[in-house]
């Protein structure tokens, strides 16, 4: 029976997140979390779908047929009066103030990405799990599990200024994440944005020829760490992955965080970000940046 409630009062919490939204909302959520493309085509193929259903199969003719081998009488719900008490129960949880302020606490956290819960909470015994997944799950190859080199810039930065540091993390680049603090010109279409990351990953006019490197859109980190100027080069040590996902805008208790601005040379901001951080992986990444084949 309580596995019967958990299910009901789980379906109503989703019925009224979408109840108390609008069509704003609603395309809001779209965006955010699925390819408006992808969406509208699976919803077109499922209008297709239902009016092959109602093609394919005649209702008036199915039901002229005498079918006496079916039998045809139903029997009476040995369980109905449990779900009229199940039913009752839910009626009145659904209209106490704390439900709706769950309900509220969910939609802003959907919507809005406001820590509206305690994911701690939700996660319970498998936190030790998540806490060793977060090693575990990422691999460099120069820099600990737990280390991440996080270039922030933007399109308003000289495109040359970007590709010197390709150039001189080429060695070394799957290591380094450039992030972008969102879309590039209209937040609603995200044509401009890719085409400004294949020219900028582009070696030559020539298709093949680019570097390999992972630029990523996540404005959470440029609030997690107060980012306000670009380019910026951040070192993290302990890094927390899963504050982001939690929806935890501000830097993990046991990161460390080293932080230059400013356009210089990149091998230069390493050296002196290495003075305070001493990290024994981040001097390997700095030695093997500029080795090549007769120098290794």
């Amino acid at each position: 029976m309580m596995k019967n409630k958990i299910l009901f009062m789980s379906l109503i919490c989703i019925s009224f997140l979408f109840a108390q939204s609008g069509n704003k909302d609603k395309e809001k959520f779209i965006d955010k979390y699925l390819k408006k493309d992808e969406y509208n085509q699976n919803k077109k193929d499922a209008e297709q779908f239902r009016k092959n259903i109602s093609t394919d199969v005649n209702i008036d003719e199915m039901s002229k047929r005498d079918r006496k081998d079916i039998d045809t009488k139903i029997e009476k719900n040995k369980n109905e009066k449990k779900a009229k008490d199940i039913a009752a129960e839910i009626r009145t949880q659904v209209e106490t103030k704390s439900f709706k302020n769950k309900v509220q606490k969910f939609r802003d956290y959907i919507f809005k990405d406001k820590n509206g819960f305690n994911f701690d909470e939700k996660i319970g015994i498998y936190k030790n799990e998540i806490k060793n997944a977060k090693k575990a799950n990422y691999e460099n190859k120069f820099l600990a599990s737990d280390e991440r080199l996080i270039i922030a810039i933007s399109s308003s930065i000289p495109n040359n200024v970007i590709k010197n540091y390709f150039k001189d993390l080429e060695n070394v680049n799957t290591d380094v994440v450039f992030v972008l603090n969102g879309f590039v010109g209209n937040e609603r279409k995200i044509r401009p944005t890719i085409n400004y990351i294949t020219n900028l990953l582009s070696k030559s006019k020539n298709e093949k020829d680019k570097y390999l490197f992972k630029i990523d859109i996540n404005p959470k980190i440029f609030t997690k760490y107060n980012i306000k100027n670009v380019p910026a080069v951040l070192f993290v040590k302990n890094y927390n992955p899963y504050s982001e996902m939690q929806g935890i805008l501000k830097k993990d208790e046991n990161e460390k965080v080293y932080i230059s601005y400013g356009d210089a040379k990149i091998k230069y901001v390493l050296e002196k970000i290495q003075k305070d951080a001493k990290s024994k992986n981040l001097e390997k990444f700095i030695k093997n940046m500029n080795k090549g084949f007769f120098n290794e």
